[in-house]
């Protein structure tokens, strides 16, 4: 094995650490040198740094299709998501049996909400190597936006046969196991994110029976987001009666949320993320492996978070049109544009609505905390939001909470139906079809209008 070769296998596994010590011994004038040098880059996550380095390469040699794959993966991860289309484009006009740059065509199609290309693109990804376990993944992935997880299904379990210790695998197959309903598997199949190359959680959480929590000091990680965790919080009284007299637990979370978890559950210890030491424990976990540890049981009651309401004089809706853009982050942001519904589209539901209440982050300005919000949610009479956290905050207060939904959406909120299982007071209006949001603008102005005529029949 040649030095280059050793320094690609140590990349392909991993060990950036390594290849970075060896960089020095290979011919710095050898393009090979380069590739791994961006390659470590790469598995760093620093894709600015690396494209610097090869778009000068792919200048100087326009015909070789692997450098130009790579830089069609650094655009596609700096959000530059046209010009990493052209570029793959490119590849694949010159080797059209190349796997992966039409998995990676389909991964910009898909952020960029150009369906019909991305499904045709997962397809011959897998058409083109049969044998490769990621093209059934991305596959299994738009068939679910689609709201095909059966075949969803079959592709993830295939995939799974072909690659038994791929994560990713295993992590899509919880969540389209989950939005079907079938919870124990699903949330069996999601403890597997912790596995995956983009975890950057330092332990790994504790999921044994609920038997052995007795007597035990447990401290629960929040993960993800807001929304995650004032969902899943409601699980934080089992874990108390699971852990008995004996026992203990902590709850370390965002800033955001201490004060709101310190009101509505007294006896948990609350510490704040990156700022307060970690609580003394026997069990560490994290709050949304907390079903699992419980048999995957769906906990229909949420966590009725304590507040004093502050009633508003001039509205009694309140709305929400748009999450968190996180811009800095390409994928999350094309995320959020897919579950976020522009204010001119929005804006026949407020007009209906009459006087509404926006409960968008930028209009609440004397809202420090998630608890000042709830106390202004709390005093409404109906919360009108698309998919975000304040979803889950105006439902586990009680209000009556509609919810506008993606086609092809989040898993806690299955593939059909009006209701939740998570939420008594919520109503689900969902997209008929993919980035189309009008039949559902049209329905939820319709009812709010004879919501408002019917709340003011009754005063």
């Amino acid at each position: 094995m040649t030095p280059h070769q050793r320094a690609q296998k140590l990349l392909s596994e991993g060990n950036t650490a390594a290849v970075r010590e060896m960089l020095p011994t290979l011919d710095p004038a050898d393009v090979n040198t380069s590739l791994i040098g961006i390659g470590v880059l790469t598995r760093e996550r620093r894709f600015a740094e690396a494209h610097a380095r090869l778009a000068p390469l792919v200048a100087a040699n326009p015909t070789n299709n692997n450098m130009r794959f790579i830089l069609g993966v650094l655009l596609f991860e700096l959000g530059r998501y046209d010009e990493a289309a052209a570029e793959l484009t490119r590849v694949i006009l010159i080797d059209p049996g190349f796997a992966k740059a039409w998995l990676k065509l389909a991964a910009c199609h898909l952020v960029r909400q150009y369906w019909p290309e991305a499904l045709a693109c997962y397809e011959r990804a897998v058409n083109v190597d049969a044998k490769d376990a990621e093209p059934r993944i991305g596959y299994g992935t738009i068939l679910s936006m689609f709201d095909d997880n059966l075949n969803a299904e079959r592709q993830y379990r295939a995939a799974l046969r072909l690659n038994p210790k791929a994560p990713e695998a295993s992590v899509a197959l919880g969540f389209c196991l989950l939005r079907q309903g079938r919870y124990a598997e699903g949330f069996r199949r999601f403890e597997d994110r912790w596995k995956l190359s983009a975890s950057s959680t330092p332990f790994q959480p504790w999921v044994g029976p609920e038997r052995d929590l007795h007597g035990k000091h447990v401290v629960v990680i929040c993960e993800q987001g807001f929304g995650d965790s004032l969902q899943f919080a409601r699980y934080l009284p089992w874990v108390k009666t699971a852990v008995g007299p004996a026992g203990t637990v902590a709850l370390v979370c965002p800033a955001g949320l201490k004060r709101l978890f310190e009101a509505t559950f007294p006896w948990l210890i609350v510490a704040v993320q990156d700022v307060d030491p970690l609580p003394s424990h026997d069990i560490l976990t994290a709050l949304m492996s907390l079903p699992a540890i419980f048999d995957g049981r769906v906990c229909c009651e949420p966590a009725r978070y304590a507040v004093a309401h502050v009633k508003p004089s001039l509205a009694r809706v309140g709305v929400c049109w748009h999450g968190g853009a996180r811009e800095t982050e390409p994928i999350a942001h094309a995320d959020d544009k897919r579950r976020s519904i522009p204010y001119e589209q929005f804006e026949p539901i407020v007009q209906a609505a009459g006087t509404a209440v926006s409960l968008q982050q930028e209009d609440l300005p004397g809202c420090k905390d998630w608890l000042d919000t709830a106390a202004v949610v709390a005093g409404l009479d109906l919360v009108i939001t698309v998919d975000t956290a304040l979803a889950h905050l105006a439902a586990s207060l009680g209000v009556e909470t509609w919810i506008m939904l993606r086609a092809g959406g989040c898993w806690r909120w299955l593939s059909k139906g009006r209701t939740s299982a998570w939420y008594p007071t919520a109503r689900l209006y969902r997209q008929a079809c993919l980035s189309d949001w009008s039949d559902v603008i049209a329905e939820v102005a319709r009812d709010v209008a004879e919501w408002k005529e019917r709340a003011a029949c009754s005063s």
